[in-house]
């Protein structure tokens, strides 16, 4: 999934956390605080792609 943030911050996607889970792109990726849920922390504006694979990264 790609997706484009207009600025710094935090951005709550509905997706299951795992472990597995890969962020590309400038911030992280954690679990959210509600079940379902994954929280992007974004440290700059553009595109950053979140998919998985067996080396994970781009966690917080």
């Amino acid at each position: 999934m790609t997706v484009s943030v207009q600025r710094p911050g935090d951005v709550l996607l509905s997706v299951f956390w795992d472990e597995r889970l890969v962020l590309e792109g400038d911030g992280c990726v954690e679990p959210g605080d509600l079940p379902g849920t994954v929280r992007l922390r974004m440290t700059a504006a553009g595109p950053v792609t979140l998919t998985s694979g067996w080396r994970p990264a781009g966690h917080c």
